[in-house]
């Protein structure tokens, strides 16, 4: 079997810019992510009875598409459930204040 996952510190840029954002707007953040480190990965799989031949990271930058809405479009996707709960000016300013980040 061969796959590919997010691992560990994928979208932490953008996680950790919008949880800042969230907080210091006062805002409740729950992180609902779960990118492990290729070492937490092969355990878990290994405890479950999988034989590991290989397993590694590495980076793999991806340009968001829309050029400049694009990371306001990946959040709208992805941070959707937290963003509903706001009024629109409000949604606004958190996507722009982490845009700015």
């Amino acid at each position: 079997m061969i796959c590919e996952f997010g691992a560990d510190g994928n979208i932490a840029t953008i996680e950790n810019a919008f949880k800042k954002v969230c907080l210091n707007s006062g805002l409740e953040f729950n992180a609902k992510f779960n990118f492990p480190t290729s070492e937490h990965f092969s355990d878990l799989l290994k405890a479950n009875g999988f034989i590991i031949d290989k397993i590694y990271d590495f980076d793999r930058p991806t340009t968001l598409k829309d050029n400049e809405s694009g990371l306001a479009n990946w959040m709208k996707q992805f941070y959707a459930s937290e963003l509903d709960l706001l009024s629109e000016n409000a949604r606004n300013e958190i996507i722009k204040k982490v845009e700015d980040l």
